[in-house]
């Protein structure tokens, strides 16, 4: 470190002229002004404090007291000095101000069911579309045919018993398996049903036993004998809930036979559109071998006739 900045009277000088700043400072005219000012000083000489250039302190001193001169004279009352102070911390103030933060990007805008379904219905078209032209394509070809893929077929199966159209590689939609759920409770609760009203016949068979023996000694009203017997009730419940199985398990079936006629339907045309294009593929090739064989003979004969005029010459 230079021999300047540890001399005791250079410090003693940086001292007195700090304070003749903060003595300045206190005789500006407004309060604001002063706090202002005072606030400024303080901050550039602790700023100053670290300078270690021998050349660069010299400068620093030389400014500051050109700034003290204005400032005794701004002091003294000389409103060109007061002004210029004034423009001075106004140029600071606006440099150190911050940038105003970037406004807030607007809520997005909320979709209705409708709005939602069409989206999602695009978003699936072009799925699909990005998968039926994804395989890059030579320039002259042409728009490419659709490739049957086995995941594209659709494959009959099944879910507890129910008949599920399903395609390789897709999963099974919301709506069928909350269908497929609300069916399997139904057929539970009709077996549950049907297993009570079973326990119960033999409850009813004893009452009407119990009513048999009772018709013996008493006169049953004609009202109670058409009313018919408590088996026979029972009976009829059973009969509704067996029916109503055997009609679920008929729609079942009806609903597999459907979707099996879709699935052979569906591999005939695959088994089609694979036979066209190996049909298309053996046509070509045998174009293109047609046109080999005829650039060959037409070589051949260039050949020939070259080696027939260098012989006639």
């Amino acid at each position: 470190m230079s021999s300047l900045l540890n001399n005791p009277r250079h410090k003693l000088a940086c001292r007195a002229l700090y304070k003749a700043f903060l003595t300045h400072c206190q005789k500006l005219p407004t309060p604001t002004l002063q706090r202002d000012a005072a606030k400024h000083i303080t901050k550039q000489f602790q700023k100053n404090k670290r300078i270690q250039a021998v050349k660069s302190v010299q400068h620093t001193l030389l400014t500051a007291y050109q700034h003290e001169n204005i400032m005794r004279k701004a002091a003294a009352g000389d409103g060109s000095c007061v002004d210029a102070i004034q423009a001075h911390l106004d140029a600071i103030a606006a440099f150190n101000k911050p940038n105003p933060p970037k406004p807030r990007p607007p809520p997005p805008t909320k979709l209705t069911r409708l709005e939602k379904a069409r989206l999602k219905r695009a978003k699936k078209e072009a799925k699909r579309l990005a998968l039926e032209g994804s395989s890059s394509r030579k320039a002259g070809k042409g728009p490419r045919t659709w490739q049957p893929k086995r995941f594209l077929t659709p494959l009959l199966s099944s879910a507890s018993g129910l008949p599920l159209l399903r395609r390789r590689g897709e999963s099974t939609p919301q709506h069928v398996a909350m269908t497929i759920k609300n069916i399997i409770k139904l057929r539970q609760k009709r077996q549950d049903r049907q297993e009570l009203l079973e326990d119960h016949l033999e409850y009813a068979s004893g009452e009407d036993l119990w009513d048999a023996e009772i018709a013996k000694y008493i006169t049953v009203p004609v009202e109670e004998k058409q009313a018919g017997t408590w088996a026979g009730e029972i009976a009829k419940a059973i009969k509704y809930l067996t029916d109503a199985m055997r009609r679920r398990e008929e729609k079942s079936k009806k609903l597999a036979d459907k979707f099996w006629n879709i699935e052979m339907k569906a591999k005939e045309e695959s088994a089609k559109i694979v036979q066209e294009r190996r049909r298309v593929k053996r046509m070509r090739a045998r174009h293109n071998r047609g046109r080999r064989k005829a650039l060959a003979r037409q070589n051949e004969d260039v050949v020939r006739e070259a080696v027939n005029k260098k012989w006639k010459l």
